[in-house]
């Protein structure tokens, strides 16, 4: 995937995270995720949290180990991963 196109759908700060990530969809996009995976860094599924119309959501990672983490993006027609770094 382009990028610089998925930097146009989202913003995910801060970056480094202290545990919570907020994740804000940009207002001029209209397909928004159905649903957002968490993995760790073996891929292990932690977390999935399911979206419904919001455009900002906090996910919660302040009691898991400091650390490189997935952020799984399920769209209608495609998926997006992000790494995000978590300093607890």
């Amino acid at each position: 995937n382009d990028k610089r196109n998925n930097i146009e759908l989202y913003n995910i700060y801060p970056v480094p995270s202290n545990g919570l990530i907020n994740i804000s969809f940009n207002n001029n996009i209209n397909d928004i995720p159905n649903q957002i995976n968490i993995y760790n860094y073996q891929g292990k599924l932690i977390l999935i949290k399911n979206i419904y119309s919001n455009r900002n959501y906090l996910l919660d990672l302040s009691n898991k180990k400091s650390g490189l983490y997935f952020i799984e993006f399920i769209f209608r027609n495609k998926t997006i991963t992000e790494k995000v770094i978590v300093e607890n």
